[in-house]
């Protein structure tokens, strides 16, 4: 021992580490180091240290700090001092994050603790010695000053300390949802089958409204619901799976899909057991915390969460924190990049998703990478105007359509590497080539994707500790224009804390026929502005991502070399890698495609899209309404490589179905039949109770309208029929929709719609009474439709009986009668409309009051005694008084008039006769009241 201590003594003298918080982990040699009996040391290895297999079974990094210091557990303290340049023993600091080092000693904070112990009952004990809440049967969190936790990191049964916001927030509404952006729309148009059907999406926040019309009848109860429903997650569950019941923009990605909830109250992963028993294995999360800097307890426990699932995928919003500098870690000051709200979307394993706008530009809100470890972050990036909330949803309805695709051909769920290779490898490259930090590798394009993987361009593999090369041939025609690789890999997960939490580092490279080696594109993440918006480099990504991605121009055919290598591998390491090759000379349309709308909601433009390899700068976008020969002319120079253009003015054109073309030289290339059209707008003639009139309006041209009603979970029909309104008898569902049926084709229906919330009476929308002090009084009738109305009459009452005012056989909606001699006072009035089938319907009314001859009214005479007396005066005159005596000429009642309807209470009146005096304009109105019992 004395041998040792006088190494370790030795060891001490060299140099210590650079930063301030390492150093307060260090045991004092001179105080502490004969006490030392633990087993726990900070190292810092020699670089061949870590390409010496043998070595990992020898130490135990618990911590890898930066250049190249651990922390280390190992009972061969020769074997690491063999291998290390610097070694000290540690106290037992080395359990907090980083964080912890820099806090006030007198502040009090929340707190998470990480327990590895299998004694349930030594937890329990450690738990309520510190007054800690369980959160899960391993993390439990706390609230309290350094000190407590100094004494926390000292027990044996706790693993690891850390500042992490628990509190989550949603991240944005939903406030359009536009599917041609990523290319999404195409695959519902040629691929039909691919719904979603057979997925389980768990959706983590608060609840979504399962009975919502676009969710019915797709909900699986999973008990791991939160309590409170909320907008923001119905809105996340129909961009991931709406059936679009509601209307288009409610017709999300995977319509044919499952979901299932999960409260982020707990912003830990389910428990294993739970995602096998409710089949899940995509789960989105669209919410966020606070901007956070490191690899923390909650990112180890999700990269956890795919090593124990590998076809489990996790899907994180990226954060709408944009414009945020953060404030710690190694970019602190540095902004606006590192802003991701919440260190668990800086898991290794999991997809981060960022937000742009229908043609990639980023969007200022969107937060951005690197990770606090110089990771590309976003991964990539999805459609979204409000926040990256969206973006995330989109992409987990894409996943579900490339589960159900998987599955279909294979019988079993992809793992989740394959699905991430596949996302990255289809997206649209923006601007230079390779990732960047607000974007990440592209613009999803999910339809590219879907291609990918039915076409089988990918390979699933692994290598061995021991076997750390693969190779593979890719043959490469001269059709080929560009060739694009990625390479992803589920890695082990870290130790909370780590500075590089990378476990197992894997290298692709390619080599072409002739021997040139293409390396993958890799940004600079230096801690300075300029560098972190520099375009990618072609290099070698040392232990930094689990995605590599390398493209190039292809310059020559024949074979080219796939290599994948692998550095110090702790275990088997699975991988997935998939190939693209975009062949030249083509074009193809994205949007619109078969059956589409322009605009795609029936309100704002709507982007052509297609892809291009061509080698022509421009073409020509032309349109025609279908049997018409003549084409119209949007665009005479279109720029190709832009891949979109905008049709501003589609929704002011007639409705009908349109093909549009490019035409490049001599060559033609036409779009699938799609539509121009508005949603349709609807109303509710009449509610009569027992029968109902739906009307809509009359589009030009369109010969059939389908009438439709809401099933168990999607749009049924309900009636076809040439008319522009339909008489129901006593419905049973309340929901309608109707669309405009043109040839085979279907324009933009109604919004769907509740009958009973349309505030339609049974024929008379309203009926009231106008005074105007000159004319008279005007009767006001505004009738909900006049459908079978033979006759109409406006009666006035007078003389004590109803007597005519008006009769019409021409029926309108709207009437405005006169009444040019009402009665002074108190007018009441009868409406009598007579159907066809000579039923009848009545309404009065009789609230008005008119006073032109007198000045006042006083109402009722007799009253009884307790109720309340009414004072009108004419609507010109000035406030005045109301006064009150009994015979004897006692004043009883006294009350200033505030209004021209006026309401006075007799409470105090006993029965009897009195006598009243109204001064208005200073005259005197007199009258002899009578109060009864």
């Amino acid at each position: 021992m004395g041998l040792l201590l006088g190494v370790l003594t030795q060891f001490s003298t060299i140099g210590q580490p650079d930063e301030d918080w390492m150093k307060e982990l260090l045991v004092n040699p001179s105080v502490n180091l004969k006490k030392m009996t633990g087993n726990t040391f900070l190292a810092q290895l020699k670089p061949e240290a870590y390409l010496n297999p043998e070595l990992k079974n020898r130490f135990k990094p618990v911590r890898r700090l930066d250049g190249n210091w651990l922390v280390v557990q190992s009972d061969s303290v020769g074997i690491l001092m063999a291998h290390a340049t610097q070694i000290y023993p540690v106290n037992d600091k080395w359990k907090w994050s980083k964080s912890i080092f820099s806090l006030p000693k007198g502040k009090k904070v929340s707190f998470l603790v990480d327990f590895i112990s299998n004694d349930k009952q030594q937890i329990h004990r450690t738990a309520q010695k510190y007054q800690l809440h369980r959160i899960t049967d391993r993390y439990y969190q706390g609230f309290g000053k350094r000190k407590l936790l100094a004494a926390l990191a000292k027990e044996s049964c706790v693993s690891f300390l850390s500042l992490e916001s628990l509190e989550a927030q949603e991240e944005s509404r939903v406030i359009d949802l536009n599917l041609n952006a990523n290319v999404i729309s195409r695959i519902h148009a040629e691929r039909p089958d691919l719904n979603g059907e057979g997925v389980i999406i768990s959706v983590k926040e608060n609840a979504y409204n399962s009975t919502d019309l676009d969710l019915r009848g797709r909900s699986t109860p999973s008990g791991l619901e939160a309590e409170s429903l909320s907008n923001h997650a119905t809105e996340m569950a129909t961009i991931i799976a709406g059936a679009g019941n509601s209307f288009i923009t409610g017709r999300g990605v995977a319509r044919g899909a499952h979901l299932t909830g999960a409260s982020f109250e707990v912003l830990f992963p389910e428990a294993k057991e739970d995602y096998d028993r409710l089949g899940v294995h995509l789960q989105n999360h669209s919410y966020g915390t606070e901007v956070e800097n490191f690899y923390g307890l909650s990112a180890q426990a999700y990269d956890e969460s795919t090593q124990n699932d590998s076809t489990l995928i996790h899907v994180f919003s990226i954060g709408n924190s944009g414009q945020e500098v953060p404030v710690e870690g190694k970019y602190t000051g540095i902004g606006p990049f590192a802003n991701m709200t919440g260190n668990f979307k800086s898991a290794k394993n999991v997809l981060t998703i960022g937000a742009v706008d229908s043609v990639g530009r980023s969007q200022v809100f969107s937060s951005r990478g690197p990770t606090f470890d110089g990771r590309v972050k976003p991964d990539l990036s999805a459609y979204s105007m409000v926040g990256s909330s969206n973006s995330a949803a989109m992409v987990s309805g894409t996943l579900a359509l490339l589960q159900q695709s998987f599955k279909n051909q294979t019988g079993q769920y992809p793992a989740s590497s394959l699905l991430r290779a596949l996302l990255v490898t289809g997206c649209e490259d923006l601007d230079a080539p390779g990732p960047d930090y607000e974007r990440g590798f592209g613009m999803l394009n999910a339809y590219r994707s879907l291609s990918l993987l039915s076409s089988g361009q990918f390979v699933n593999s692994s290598l061995n500790a021991n076997h750390t090369d693969w190779n593979y041939d890719l043959e490469v025609d001269a059709t080929v224009a560009q060739v694009t690789i990625a390479l992803v890999w589920n890695d082990p997960p870290g130790n909370p804390g780590d500075q590089k939490p990378l476990i197992n580092d894997l290298d692709l490279q390619v080599i072409s026929p002739s021997g040139q080696v293409y390396l993958p594109w890799v940004l600079d993440s230096s801690p300075d502005v300029d560098r972190l918006k520099a375009p990618a480099v072609r290099r070698k990504d040392v232990a930094t991502n689990t995605v590599e991605v390398v493209s190039f121009l292809v310059e020559e055919s024949g074979t080219y070399q796939l290599q994948v290598s692998g550095t110090l591998l702790t275990e088997k390491q699975s991988y997935s890698v998939v190939y693209r090759a975009d062949t030249l000379n083509t074009f193809e349309w994205n949007y619109p495609v078969k059956g589409a709308n322009m605009p795609y909601n029936g309100e704002t433009g709507t982007y052509f899209r297609w892809e291009n390899t061509l080698s022509s700068p421009t073409g020509s976008l032309i349109y025609s309404y279908l049997g018409n020969s003549d084409w119209q002319v949007l665009d005479a120079a279109v720029n190709l490589k832009q891949k979109s253009w905008r049709w501003e003015e589609a929704d002011r054109q007639p409705a009908g179905v349109v093909t549009a073309a490019m035409v490049v030289g001599v060559d033609t290339f036409k779009t699938e039949p799609f539509t121009i059209s508005s949603a349709l707008s609807s109303s509710v003639g009449f509610n009569c109770g027992d029968s109902l009139l739906l009307a809509w309006e009359n589009v030009n041209g369109v010969a059939s309208y389908a009438v439709r009603q809401p099933g168990d979970q999607y749009l049924e029909d309900y009636q076809l029929l040439q008319d522009t309104s339909l008489l129901i008898y006593s419905p049973d569902n309340p929901f309608f929709s109707i669309t405009p049926m043109l040839q085979d084709y279907q324009l933009l229906p109604t919004y769907t719609f509740d009958y009973q919330e349309q505030a339609a009476g049974c024929f008379v929308k309203s009926f009231f009474q106008e005074v105007d002090v000159e004319m008279g009084i005007y009767l006001n009738l505004q009738l909900s439709s006049t459908y079978g109305i033979n006759n109409l009459r406006i009666e006035s009452w007078k003389n004590q009986r109803y007597e005519l005012l008006y009769e019409s056989t021409t029926i309108k909606e709207n009437e405005r009668v006169l009444d040019a001699f009402p009665n002074q006072g108190y007018n009441k009035y009868r409406l009598t409309i007579e159907f066809i089938n000579g039923q009848m319907l009545q309404e009065e009314i009789g609230d008005t009051y008119y006073l032109t001859e007198k000045d006042v009214l006083v109402f009722p005479n007799p009253i009884k005694s307790g109720d309340q007396l009414f004072v009108y005066s004419r609507e010109n005159a000035s406030l005045g008084r109301c006064s009150v005596y009994d015979v004897q000429g006692r004043l009883v009642l006294d009350q200033e008039l505030q209004s021209t309807r006026e309401a006075i209470s007799v409470h105090d009146l006993r029965p009897g006769l009195y006598t009243y005096i109204i001064t208005l304009d200073g005259r005197q109105n007199k009258g002899k009241l009578l109060v009864n019992e």
